[in-house]
């Protein structure tokens, strides 16, 4: 008599556990959550509350790195934020989108009589005045755009697509990125101050939550 044995079933891997993800995501919104509102009311009409509010994402990773890191792993933390890798394929689509994203308004802006360009004239210092100003514009805003895509992006977005699927954890980051900036619109008077409320909250928020969910994360 032969005895058949049956193949063993094979084992599912065990589901991956969320409650880190979401205790580190809840943690890192909260921080910036705390940053926001505490500039946006302290300093209501100071011009410095937008560069304070851009830098927050990047002071919630070192707050994290010191505080809620062990030492031994604040090595990896950094490094799993992307610096390291330049994505240069994605380069030309960011140029690209990031130019229309700031010249488009404008031109439209000159073409309905809301605003007018002024000449630079036809000398070269003063082309050269007016390409250095841009240059060091252009610096200066992608280091501050720097300091925000290592918090949203580096930090909040891997931990969100461990609890959505990548779609949605876009979407869900670049919602939440959005709505940051509303306590810049409400309580202050320096930041999207000209317009009616109702309208221009809901667009900067939709604005930023389909530009960050658009672009390779």
């Amino acid at each position: 008599m032969t005895t058949t044995l049956m193949p063993e079933a094979p084992t599912k891997a065990p589901a991956p556990s969320t409650s880190r993800p979401l205790r580190e995501a809840s943690t890192f919104v909260g921080l910036v959550a705390a940053m926001i509102l505490g500039a946006a009311f302290a300093l209501p009409h100071a011009n410095i509350v937008q560069l304070l509010t851009m830098v927050s994402p990047l002071v919630a990773v070192v707050l994290i790195t010191f505080t809620r890191t062990p030492h031994g792993q604040r090595r990896k933390l950094w490094g799993s934020l992307g610096l390291g890798r330049l994505g240069l394929r994605s380069w030309p689509a960011a140029l690209v989108v990031s130019a229309a994203i700031v010249v488009l308004p404008y031109l439209a802006a000159d073409l309905l009589g809301s605003i007018a360009f002024k000449p630079l004239g036809t000398s070269v210092t003063a082309w050269l005045n007016g390409a250095t100003s841009l240059a060091m514009a252009i610096a200066f805003v992608t280091v501050l755009a720097l300091t925000e895509e290592i918090g949203w992006r580096g930090y909040l977005l891997p931990r969100v697509q461990m609890l959505v699927s990548k779609r949605r954890a876009a979407l869900v980051v670049g919602f939440i990125h959005g709505m940051f900036h509303v306590p810049l619109m409400v309580f202050t008077t320096t930041y999207n101050n000209v317009g009616n409320r109702w309208v221009v909250v809901p667009t900067v928020v939709v604005t930023v939550t389909q530009r960050v969910s658009s672009t390779p994360g």
